[in-house]
């Protein structure tokens, strides 16, 4: 099973890496990288992402843009993945896509930063 489970995801890096021009464009936005990528590679870890086991929605153990508040005040968050044990949540997944731009450093050279802001 582990091996397998290797495999899998040895099989999505390579997908990564044989379209990896294409992924880092303006034209693969967060959704595609949630279909393409997050969703094949927490199935592959065993979480019912597509809720196939059909739970009510109190008892799956992931939910997706689960809305919440911290308090009545503040704006309702919607991470795209809440995951959960029995109910509870044990963590929060943002989906971004991969940017990748040049940044001028002093000494003139430049490098690629992926995710800088």
């Amino acid at each position: 099973m582990i091996t397998e489970m290797k495999n899998r995801i040895r099989a999505l890096v390579q997908k990564y890496e044989q379209g990896k021009d294409v992924y880092r464009t303006a034209r693969f936005n967060e959704t595609q990288v949630r279909n393409e990528f997050l969703d094949p590679l927490f199935e592959i870890l065993g979480w019912d992402i597509r809720n196939a086991a059909g739970k009510n929605t109190n008892e799956r153990e992931v939910l997706l843009e689960e809305p919440l508040k911290a308090n009545a005040a503040s704006h309702t968050k919607k991470p795209d993945y809440t995951f959960r044990l029995f109910g509870e949540r044990k963590f929060f997944l943002e989906a971004k896509k991969e940017i990748h731009h040049k940044k001028r450093f002093p000494s003139g050279h430049s490098t690629k930063v992926a995710n800088d802001k």
